[in-house]
């Protein structure tokens, strides 16, 4: 949350390297640093719909945009510090597939090889 909470499985941290743990860890601290709880709920609280960068968006879309924009701030900082991408991806791709069988539009999370392209991606253009 934006108040700095963040809460990790005990049983991840029993099986997760230093990669893997770095980039759940530089996730989660992403969403907090940015505040996307409060630009998530504070207009669901307002009864409006959600605004981000000036344009409004349904809630799907907010939440899709912050996962991404987590996502990319982790990427950045793993290859800056010098994680092993490889490591990364194999945990992107090996996580289940929480919204799996959901139509797309509807999707919150990108399916796993999705999000592995993304983090690629922008780890390799840092």
């Amino acid at each position: 949350t934006s108040g700095g909470l963040i809460l990790i499985d005990r049983e991840f941290l029993k099986i997760a390297d230093k990669d893997r743990l770095f980039f759940a860890l530089a996730h989660e601290y992403a969403h907090a640093y940015l505040q996307h709880d409060l630009r998530i709920f504070d207009p669901i609280l307002q009864g409006k719909e959600g605004k981000l960068n000036g344009h409004s968006q349904t809630l799907v879309e907010t939440r899709r945009r912050c996962e991404k924009e987590a996502d990319g701030i982790a990427a950045r900082k793993a290859k800056q510090l010098g994680f092993d991408i490889n490591n990364i991806l194999d945990f992107i791709l090996t996580m289940s597939d929480s919204e799996k069988g959901i139509p797309a539009e509807l999707r919150v999370y990108s399916s796993p090889r999705n999000r592995a392209e993304y983090v690629l991606a922008v780890y390799q253009s840092s």
